[in-house]
């Protein structure tokens, strides 16, 4: 009889700790037997991981609407979670920067947050963001002073190529000029994975920091998101996810949609920068040139680039903005990518079956059976 009784016990026991496990997953247990921090019967309750939530920034135009749930991952390992948005501080009426709060919760608290920016632009505008890669070097200098005599800003993606000339991105910051990152060593190598390019842009932060006061969140890959380069170093889908993996870390790339082409060649002529530069394409302009010690006959056309834009009537912007989106198309890089893989496969082919035809000729004469 005792020993049914203690069974019988044992079997509750164990009943009882299966039931506040289920309890406390449904958010019950805690009401009915407070806080339980202590493992029953070598099961533990507590789930102290919190959801995982990746969003990335927004950007629309004046009299569009957001879809908040685009580009958001967001999962835990219960399988249950509420997602909260904030979009209060949004003023879809006018155009600027916002804050967008996402808060992933699970069934037991644990909370993951995360915020983007949500810029709403203004279709009608007129702005150039001159742009400045490579840098600084013994050509800095003189822009500066182009820029601080035509009263224009520019933004400065820099490396660490050239340490003497180190000062100049103190000088720019000064006078108002934005600087952002490029890569330190601006080495293609950097996109052998995540963690050589995050360890080349953690370095080059570090000069940012050093000589500004602060870190940029503002980025610009070696090459641009287009570049070919990678795929020595790493498989056909690294870029496109690297392209999305600095953003889910707090940054914004920026590529270009207008390029000066003075990185064609060294000190290309004059005339041929400005007629590459000098283009009334409307709305939001990101102009691609470089600063570095080659490129002397980028400054000389300097000048005559700022004027041509203000005379079309373009505000000169610096960027700053992670909402700010001028993305390449990754995808189409792919395609020629894997179309140069083919070609170079089919190229192979043909010459190995050139070579063993001229090692053994007679083969080709011999009838097929």
């Amino acid at each position: 009889m005792l020993k049914k009784i203690l069974i019988c016990l044992a079997a509750i026991v164990v009943l009882g700790s299966l039931a506040i496990v289920i309890l406390r997953q449904m958010h019950v247990a805690d009401n009915f037997f407070g806080k339980l921090d202590v493992p029953l019967l070598g099961i533990e309750p507590s789930d102290t991981v919190a959801p995982h939530l990746s969003v990335l920034p927004m950007e629309i135009f004046l009299g569009e609407h957001p879809d908040y749930m685009k580009d958001v991952e967001v999962s835990d390992d219960s399988g249950h979670y509420q997602l909260d948005i904030d979009s209060s501080q949004v003023d879809l009426q006018r155009a600027g920067d916002y804050p967008v709060v996402y808060t992933a919760t699970d069934s037991l608290g644990n909370q993951t947050r995360r915020e983007v920016t949500l810029r709403v632009a203004n279709r009608n505008s007129r702005v150039i963001y001159l742009t400045f890669d490579d840098g600084p070097s013994n050509n800095t200098g003189e822009v500066l002073r182009i820029l601080r005599e035509e009263g224009v800003r520019g933004t400065f993606f820099i490396t660490a190529q050239m340490p003497g000339c180190f000062h100049y991105i103190a000088q720019a910051h000064q006078e108002g000029h934005a600087i952002a990152a490029h890569s330190y060593s601006h080495k293609f190598s950097i996109y052998r994975s995540f963690q050589t390019y995050f360890d080349d842009l953690d370095r080059i932060e570090q000069v940012i920091e050093k000589y500004t006061g602060s870190r940029s969140p503002i980025i610009r890959f070696p090459g641009g998101s287009s570049n070919m380069a990678y795929n020595h170093y790493s498989d056909i889908n690294f870029m496109d996810s690297l392209c999305r993996e600095v953003q889910y870390r707090g940054y914004q790339y920026v590529d270009w949609n207008l390029d000066s082409r003075d990185a064609s060649g060294n000190n290309v002529p004059v005339q041929r920068l400005v007629s590459s530069a000098c283009r009334d394409m409307g709305g939001e302009i990101c102009l691609l040139m470089h600063d570095t010690d080659a490129k002397r006959s980028t400054v000389t056309a300097l000048p005559t680039i700022i004027r041509f834009f203000k005379e079309r009537g373009y505000e000169f912007g610096t960027l700053t903005s992670t909402g700010y989106i001028c993305h390449h198309n990754t995808a189409g890089i792919r395609r020629l990518i894997l179309k140069k893989r083919a070609d170079k496969a089919e190229k192979a082919a043909k010459a190995a079956k050139t070579k063993a035809q001229a090692a053994h000729p007679g083969d080709s004469l011999k009838p097929s059976i």
